[in-house]
């Protein structure tokens, strides 16, 4: 049996008008203290999906693409997020859930290497 993945980042603004939570709202007018720590661990996501495409800034139209632009997504093995995810941490310091914060602290802002994407799934 396939483990299921806690989604995050998945705002509606960027995916279509999709039931998930508003990018807008998410957004914070000053860092996290650890948001560069952050931004690492979610770059370091191992491949779950590939999406064609490319990921624009929602936020900001003048911007044609968001970070490196792709839309994949990336997973640590227990969560899954769009790889644009730490462009708008970084750019826009987004709000993560608690329980993200905690997990990549006790990995010690690492993805573990041995993540299996064929064991994961996401509803």
């Amino acid at each position: 049996m396939k483990r299921e993945l806690c989604p995050i980042g998945f705002f509606n603004e960027c995916f279509g008008g999709s039931e998930g939570p508003s990018l807008a709202a998410a957004v914070r007018t000053s860092m996290a203290v650890e948001q560069d720590k952050m931004v690492s661990y979610l770059d370091q996501g191992k491949l779950f999906a590939c999406i064609m495409g490319m990921a624009r800034d929602v936020l900001s139209p003048e911007h044609e693409v968001a970070g490196c632009g792709e839309r994949h997504i990336l997973t640590d093995g227990v969560w899954a997020w769009p790889a644009f995810l730490s462009y708008y941490v970084m750019t826009y310091h987004i709000e993560l859930p608690i329980e993200l914060w905690d997990h990549a602290r006790r990995n010690k802002w690492t993805v573990p290497a041995d993540v299996d994407v064929t064991e994961l799934t996401l509803a």
